[in-house]
This record gives C-alpha cells, structure tokens and sequence, in this order.
C-alpha cells in the first residue's frame, strides 16, 4: 500500500486547522463589554484573537507579558493612536479594581 493516503492523514510538514467552536453568547457579551467600557472613555477596544497574536508586549496592568499566541484586547486613544497598548483581557476588565501603580 505504498503511497495511498489513508483517509484523515496528514502529509509531513502539513498543518491541520484548529476547529473553532462558536462563540458562546456569554463571549459575545464580553466582547459588546469590552467595546463599550472604551466607548465611554474616547477609547477604540479591540479583542485580539490568539491566532492574531505574534508579537509579545508588556500589559499596563499588570505589567507581565502578553505573550505570543496569547489573546487579548488592543486599548486604542482616538485623539492619539500612537499610544496604543495591549492589555491581557481580564487586566482590562479589572482595571478599575486596581490600586494605582499596581
């Protein structure tokens, strides 16, 4: 049987695709939550999904890496995109629970 693939083999090097799940309603909540919370404070949130995710940055919030492959919201200024900074999800939603400085 040399060089007859077998039904749902894979060739070397070939990836196979992650299967996604649909987003669950409480995930889509969060993620009106999330563009909201930057809505009323002149902010563009944006969600970043772990596919997306090829650079690692530090989070303001906790100031530990976001790292590669990690998901995680973009938190955008519109009055100056330049200042744009990647927080770990849960850092954002927890923000203002935090002392400052920590």
């Amino acid at each position: 049987m040399c060089g007859v693939a077998r039904p749902g083999s894979r060739r070397r090097g070939q990836r196979q695709k992650p299967e996604r799940a649909p987003l669950k309603l409480e995930e889509l909540q969060e993620i009106a939550d999330l563009a909201a919370t930057g809505e009323a404070l002149g902010l563009d949130v944006r969600r970043i999904h772990p596919t997306q995710a090829r650079k690692a940055y530090v989070c303001p919030g906790c100031q530990q890496a976001v790292s590669i492959g990690t998901g995680h919201v973009v938190v955008v200024p519109r009055d100056a995109p330049d200042m744009r900074r990647h927080w770990h999800t849960s850092c954002w939603l927890m923000r203002d629970r935090r002392r400052p400085g920590n």
